[in-house]
């Protein structure tokens, strides 16, 4: 049942991600602005945050400036309301998948596995949609044979936190609090990697909000501007090398930027709450 309502959810996630691509200005940005509404309920999945950083940095650079204004809020509310921490400095999550993998190697812990989980941390949603695909079919009438070579499929397509989190299990020297100890670091470390990958992420947008600053489009760079206040304090070294490259707009001849600029420079550099 649980598979059955994360299938639709997903199936109504895509139809509504579908929407992007419409050859009108106003269904793309409404879609927009639908998981601009979902991202501020924090009501997107976690699995599904890469997708939505991505289709806003794709819809930044729409020919609507209506969809890229909503684009930069959605963007921007994305890193507000991440998940992960109130601070996005890659160095931190390196430094706390670090400290995992010591813990998980003094307790004797498949290394390879952890080696193989690091790489691909998204492999787990990955068979949870391959299993639902599979649960969804399960009504046709198949023969014992091919029930039988699905389920040896099922079992070599599981992913390395399940694996890593049987093996832990299964040793014996291991209390059932060492054991409840290290399936909790793997979901950190899982969560430490996907953190890493949203703010590798978000320096790939970066370019194109940058791009905004020499928009010729007084909304565009004036939503770039708060764009920029709004997600400096976090501290993603990409966005914070923003805050040189809107220096250029103070020899703008159009007063509004100026004036926003300034007030930019001041919630930056002189107004900030220590």
């Amino acid at each position: 049942m649980y598979f059955k309502k994360t299938l639709s959810l997903s199936r109504f996630f895509f139809s509504i991600l579908n929407c992007s691509h419409d050859v009108s200005g106003y269904v793309r940005s409404a879609c927009v602005k639908v998981w601009l509404h979902l991202c501020k309920q924090r009501a997107i999945p976690l699995e599904w945050l890469p997708k939505i950083a991505e289709l806003a940095a794709s819809r930044i650079r729409d020919k609507s400036s209506l969809v890229r204004r909503n684009a930069l809020l959605l963007l921007a509310e994305l890193v507000v309301r991440n998940p992960f921490w109130k601070k996005l400095d890659p160095e931190y999550f390196e430094d706390k998948i670090a400290d995992v993998a010591d813990f998980l190697e003094e307790k004797g812990f498949d290394v390879a596995a952890l080696d193989v989980l690091l790489l691909d941390p998204e492999e787990d949603d990955q068979v949870v949609e391959e299993e639902e695909n599979e649960d969804a079919n399960e009504n046709m009438d198949e023969d014992n044979n091919e029930d039988a070579n699905e389920e040896n499929d099922n079992e070599d397509s599981i992913s390395p936190t399940s694996r890593a989190t049987a093996s832990a299990q299964q040793r014996d020297d291991l209390t059932p609090v060492e054991q409840q100890e290290i399936t909790k670091q793997l979901q950190s470390l899982k969560m430490y990697k996907r953190a890493l990958e949203f703010i590798v992420l978000l320096g790939h947008c970066v370019p194109s909000v940058e791009s905004l600053l020499k928009s010729k489009t007084l909304s565009d760079v004036v939503e770039t501007l708060r764009f920029i206040r709004k997600t400096y304090a976090f501290g993603v070294p990409s966005i914070c090398s923003l805050s040189r490259s809107m220096m250029v707009l103070a020899w703008s001849n159009k007063e509004e930027i100026r004036k926003e600029l300034v007030f930019t420079f001041q919630e930056l550099y002189v107004f900030q709450k220590f």
